[in-house]
């Protein structure tokens, strides 16, 4: 039997640009784009596009975004 979507979510952990990008349904360069409006609005805008609902952060010194849980 098939996973459900959010079990095969749950253990999600860091995610460079190109993953996130595909995990939220948008481009790679738009994802940046959106990026440097703020990490405040980057996090509303990526939880409003993650099929979970996590927002997430970017780590500079890693290159790779974080989810945030509530």
């Amino acid at each position: 039997m098939p996973e459900s979507k959010n079990e095969s979510n749950t253990n999600v952990s860091s995610l460079n640009n190109t993953n996130l990008a595909k995990r939220l349904g948008v481009d790679a360069s738009n994802l940046k784009k959106q990026m440097m409006k703020g990490e405040d609005k980057f996090l509303i805008y990526s939880a409003s596009k993650d099929p979970d609902s996590f927002g997430w952060k970017y780590s500079q010194s890693e290159k790779l975004y974080y989810p945030v849980f509530n």
